[in-house]
């Protein structure tokens, strides 16, 4: 079953510049989650949409989140190659495969924003996880790519999240960089969730690379 998805177009001209801006959303939520925060790029872009396909709460997700008869990789594998399929099928379609492309993801779509950004780093520009992980089986899978050039990365944690410990971010930071990546990294005084300051300081990041 495929994702739903919205593609909106800028008002301005599409150039060659022009980024694509992929959204991925946490548990229980939809596709108009991140929207909101799409003001980040003080530029035109090109939004991508994805929504999760399996009914959660009063939304969707991507994957349930029970390793108990499945392995993580088993779980979240076969989801990261069907969101990477879908979403290139829709910008080869579209003729606009080759624009620079940025993905931003909050809690689940985090953890596939992480999970794109490692398998597939020559894809992206730049990955933004929002309160997210690193799955547990990219520590015995990771293969360097010495000849590709590795999207940065902004990651955002919550110093009372819940969910994801502290811990969790410094770690996912720390093993980015382990393995090449530039990473900007920042804890906030907030939960599960993103906080105004993470606004500031990803606008701040963005204008160095947009």
């Amino acid at each position: 079953m495929g994702y739903r998805y919205e593609l909106l177009y800028p008002k301005e001209k599409v150039e060659a510049k022009t980024p694509i801006v992929i959204t991925m959303h946490g548990m229980g939520s939809n596709f108009y989650d991140l929207r909101p925060l799409l003001g980040i790029f003080e530029t035109p872009v090109i939004q991508l949409h994805i929504q999760g396909n399996i009914p959660f709460g009063n939304g969707f997700a991507f994957f349930e989140p029970d390793f108990s008869q499945q392995t993580e990789e088993q779980v979240i594998g076969p989801v990261i190659s069907a969101v990477y399929r879908q979403i290139n099928a829709i910008l080869s379609k579209e003729k606009i495969a080759k624009q620079p492309k940025f993905i931003l993801g909050f809690s689940q779509g985090a953890i596939l924003t992480v999970s794109l950004s490692l398998l597939y780093p020559g894809w992206l520009r730049g990955g933004i996880v929002l309160s997210g992980r690193l799955p547990v089986f990219f520590e015995r899978m990771f293969i360097d790519k010495n000849d590709v050039k590795y999207p940065e990365i902004f990651v955002s944690q919550g110093e009372k999240d819940p969910l994801f410990a502290p811990q969790t971010g410094q770690y996912l930071a720390n093993y980015l960089q382990k393995h090449g990546y530039h990473v900007f990294y920042r804890e906030y005084p907030i939960g599960h969730g993103v906080h105004r300051k993470t606004v500031s300081d990803l606008k701040n990041w963005l204008r160095r690379k947009v």
